[in-house]
């Protein structure tokens, strides 16, 4: 039987949450159990007002230590956690109250006056209960793509599948350049969850990795997931609004750049270059778009306001060209040219210089 301050499958960020839970009072602590099923265990403990982690596994000779150091001769987990609740040398804070892992704590057998501590419940595992896309291993690679193609075969159609021997661990099937893709996902060395040995953030859960997977813009990830291969349970419910997040405005999706298409759960994560999106107006924010509005219909007002002195330049222009022609013609026919005087008049009127003078 486990005892209370033993929880399953916990990130590092998680084990401080449930040791906050108790209080950051030195000596307050929970342990964990090491990710990807590793021998040994992992406590936090409050030293100096803030959650410690120190590394619990037993050495060749069969002792438990914590630091690589052993206590009081302990063998197990709860005998060292015993021993560390009274002072000894070496170890710079006594244990004392600790978080409760209310699963644990409910298959103890209850004491006569005692009352329950409360206590929050980890579960080890997704069961698959109102997650659409989560399927069992049962459907293998085959029927994972045979899905894919069934939910339409685009590109980011995608569904997850329970892995076939290991526990938390699960295969992202995923379409990727019109092919079917598959990659693994499980636990870190920090407990959060990877996909193909890479971190695209700090989840404890898959489901919220997944979720950050359906975002538009995930450095490094070269496939944005965006259509769901739904199981048997959620094709009997009514459909789902979209599951596609909106992409920003302000921003545009980065197309994946060329790279090794992925085809087992082995493939190595694919490095996608950052790549500058192409403007788009219909992507600008909104006050950007106002403020080329406004100068848009400013130049027109400014051009409104020329258009009549353009016209009479325009019709000065003419006159130049027919003057010039007309004097071009005068000397072909050894006829009198034409004065500036005329020139000038048929271009101010009255107002223009008196006194003709021959060319």
């Amino acid at each position: 039987m486990a005892p209370e301050y033993l929880f399953e499958d916990l990130s590092r960020d998680a084990a401080e949450d449930e040791v906050k839970k108790v209080g950051l009072q030195d000596g307050n602590f929970m342990v964990r159990s090491r990710a990807g099923g590793k021998p040994g265990y992992v406590m936090c403990v409050v030293y100096k007002s803030n959650p410690t982690h120190h590394l619990m596994v037993p050495n060749d000779d069969g002792f438990m230590t914590i630091n690589k150091k052993t206590y009081g001769g302990a063998k197990t987990l709860e005998q060292l956690v015993a021993v560390l609740k009274k002072p000894i040398k070496g170890w710079p804070v006594p244990l004392k109250a600790n978080a409760v892992n209310a699963a644990n704590a409910s298959a103890a057998p209850k004491k006569k006056g005692s009352v329950k501590k409360k206590g929050s419940v980890r579960k080890s595992s997704v069961k698959g209960k109102g997650v659409s896309y989560l399927h069992e291993a049962s459907i293998g690679k085959e029927g994972a793509n045979a899905l894919l193609k069934k939910a339409g075969g685009k590109n980011g159609t995608f569904l997850v599948r329970k892995h076939a021997t290991a526990k938390n661990q699960y295969v992202l099937g995923l379409v990727y350049k019109e092919k079917p893709s598959h990659h693994l996902i499980k636990r870190g060395e920090d407990g959060g969850y990877v996909i193909n040995n890479k971190k695209y953030g700090d989840f404890d859960k898959m489901t919220k990795l997944v979720a950050h997977l359906k975002k538009a813009d995930v450095k490094g990830w070269p496939q944005q997931l965006t259509t769901p291969a739904l199981n048997e349970a959620a094709k009997a419910e009514p459909p789902p609004a979209a599951e596609a997040p909106a992409v920003p405005r302000s921003q545009k999706p980065t197309p994946p750049a060329a790279a090794e298409e992925p085809t087992t759960m082995e493939t190595k994560p694919i490095a996608v270059p950052e790549v500058a999106a192409a403007p788009d107006d219909a992507n600008l924010p909104r006050d950007v778009q106002r403020v080329l509005v406004r100068a848009v219909v400013g130049m027109g007002a400014k051009i409104n306001a020329y258009e009549a002195q353009l016209a009479s330049m325009n019709t000065q222009l003419e006159q130049l060209e027919a003057f010039a022609l007309a004097v071009q013609q005068a000397v072909v026919q050894g006829s009198p040219r034409p004065t500036f005087e005329s020139l000038q008049q048929s271009l101010y009127g009255n107002g223009g210089a008196s006194g003709g003078t021959v060319l």
